[in-house]
């Protein structure tokens, strides 16, 4: 786990100017051991990072180990390393083997003579992570498995591998087909000759394979189906979030859609722009006839009254595209503006964007949580939902378990923005302080370098770490003010570093949404010209320049998490978070 440690009741807040903009409080020293060797203070438990892994056969994962203290400090230990299944070096380096099946990583180290009394001289202490071995493939799965179309027509054939454990995989297959021809990407074209047909999809590199049935008719096909129900479901200043119920393409499978918008009125025709923000994108491929659809438009200005239409089709949009009839119309008046005059950034019209989840999707599956053990989860109360239907639940319990949930964008970036809705629960309790928002830098050649890593200061090669979380006091409850907790090859000492909101600070509100922007910069290597930025309801409240991120452009802005940690809980309580983007300008 990343810097998973006890936010001591020993720190010490040494405050120091650094920037007309943000306050420099010097690093946390709860206790430090940087080199791996049996510590000096009792070592409890040893944690064990990432607390799980699926892999297949012959692939690698790279596991490391740290002491957990009685006091709940991080701390470095030297371990052995054993595993159930596989094979694991010395440096914790693990290899699957063939055989599908769930076993566990240990590492392994000796306890001190310093160790409590509960605890015998000499003694040792493991930790454990589970890994997954999906074993080798069992199944091509070719989708559909059946299709009807009429002479000339064409349909979209797919596969994906199943392994034994259950999992879906991709698979690379080559296609072959009766009746018709068959692109190396799986678009099949009807001959014109009627009767029925098949489609094979075969391993590429094995013998497994699947086959569809094909049905050639001299009936033409129909158009697509008209929507007639498309309705606008929410709206904030940014984001309208539209419904409508799926329709047949024509040949039996669901439709894609074209969804266009506008200030109102409306005309559809060349000049009326096609959706390019927000899960309602143009094109939006159909999931089931006869399905509720729930898309987001991404963009909007606020106080501003648009409208918005679609039309159905199958094929492919400016090639061979067949379209049904368009859809009602259908509109709402964006909200005012959440921020003041002095308003934070947000995308441009060719800002490339990197990500962007509303969490209207239906789940979790384009982030990797760490571990998987329900801290996350999807919520749908209307008082919980910034915009559209859903939004990301964030479970904190009075236990001492971490959790975290994460996205990569390798290679990255060099610069990037972040912008997020953020609500805690009325009365959230921070009285063991918590770590929220992470934008880590991975050195391209490895996703988990950032990984692992407390108290040790980034070499410039490695890693670094822009964090967001509220101010700390131990044992004040109340939520304080964002602020900026640090790691970068500059930092003094061991522990990240912090950096403060310019007064008056911008309280964090139990029950409200406020939206943060968060803004990084790195510096060309051998320059100190990087930065962070953080704006708090559309004010920029820290801005920490000359900063030196790095030394090498190997060492890039490729991750974003949200941390579930407290080093203990006093409670269950519960923050979500809604409309994320990350953007490069």
């Amino acid at each position: 786990m990343p810097f998973t440690f006890k936010l001591s009741k020993r720190l010490a807040l040494l405050k120091a100017s650094l920037a007309a903009a943000a306050v420099l409080a010097a690093c946390e020293r709860p206790l430090q051991i940087i080199d791996p060797t049996p510590p000096t203070s009792s070592v409890a438990r040893v944690v064990v990072t990432p607390d799980t892994a699926i892999l297949d056969p012959y692939q690698t994962r790279q596991f490391l180990a740290y002491g957990r203290t009685q006091a709940g400090d991080s701390v470095a230990v030297a371990v052995g390393w054993s595993a159930s299944g596989g094979t694991i070096t010395s440096g914790g380096l693990y290899t699957a083997d063939t055989i599908a099946g769930t076993y566990q990583v240990t590492a392994t180290t000796q306890v001190t003579s310093s160790a409590p009394a509960a605890t015998p001289s000499g003694t040792t202490v493991s930790g454990s992570s589970q890994v997954k071995n999906r074993g080798p493939l069992a199944q091509v799965i070719l989708t559909p498995a059946t299709a009807s179309l009429s002479l000339a027509a064409t349909v979209q054939f797919a596969a994906y591998g199943r392994k034994k454990s259950g999992d879906s995989v991709p698979v690379s297959v080559t296609y072959s087909a009766t009746g018709g021809t068959i692109s190396a990407a799986g678009l099949y074209t009807a001959g014109q000759t009627t009767g029925p047909y098949h489609v094979i999809a075969r391993q590429s590199s094995g013998t497994l394979a699947d086959t569809a049935a094909v049905a050639i008719s001299d009936v033409p096909p129909v158009n697509p189906g008209t929507v007639t129900d498309l309705a606008v479901v929410g709206v904030t200043d940014t984001v309208a979030t539209l419904a409508f119920t799926e329709v047949n393409d024509g040949t039996g499978l669901p439709a894609s859609y074209d969804i266009r918008f506008g200030v109102a009125p409306i005309s559809w025709g060349g000049s009326l722009p096609s959706v390019t923000r927000g899960t309602c994108a143009t094109p939006v491929a159909g999931s089931a006839i006869g399905a509720l659809r729930k898309c987001t438009v991404l963009g909007l200005q606020p106080s501003t009254t648009y409208q918005f239409q679609l039309v159905a089709f199958r094929g492919t949009l400016n090639l061979n595209a067949v379209f049904g009839g368009l859809s009602n119309i259908a509109g709402a008046t964006t909200s005012p503006s959440t921020t003041s005059a002095d308003s934070a950034p947000r995308p441009g019209p060719t800002d490339p964007i990197i990500l962007q989840d509303g969490f209207e999707s239906g789940d979790l599956s384009v982030w990797t949580q760490n571990p998987v053990n329900g801290r996350y989860s999807l919520s749908t109360d209307p008082t919980r939902v910034h915009s559209g239907t859903q939004s990301l639940q964030v479970l904190f319990t009075p236990t001492n378990t971490y959790s975290m949930i994460t996205r990569w964008f390798m290679p990255g970036y060099d610069e990037v923005y972040v912008k997020f809705y953020v609500m805690f629960e009325e009365n959230f309790d921070e009285s063991y302080g918590l770590h929220f928002l992470t934008m880590a830098g991975n050195n391209i050649n490895d996703q988990y370098s950032s990984w692992g890593k407390p108290a040790i200061v980034p070499n410039g090669t490695d890693y670094f770490y822009a964090g967001v979380d509220p101010e700390f006091i131990n044992g004040d409850a109340p939520l304080k003010p964002l602020h900026f907790y640090t790691y970068w090859p500059d930092m003094t000492c061991c522990y990240g570093n912090r950096f403060y909101q310019t007064s008056p600070k911008i309280p964090l509100v139990g029950g409200q949404w406020q939206e943060v922007v968060f803004h990084i910069k790195l510096n060309t290597p051998g320059q100190y010209d990087g930065s962070q930025e953080l704006w708090i309801n559309g004010v920029k409240k820290i801005s920490v320049q000359n900063m030196r991120w790095r030394t090498t452009t190997d060492l890039r802005l490729n991750e974003i998490r949200f941390d579930d940690y407290m080093s203990q809980g006093p409670t269950t309580e519960h923050l979500w978070i809604d409309d994320v983007t990350v953007w490069r300008p």
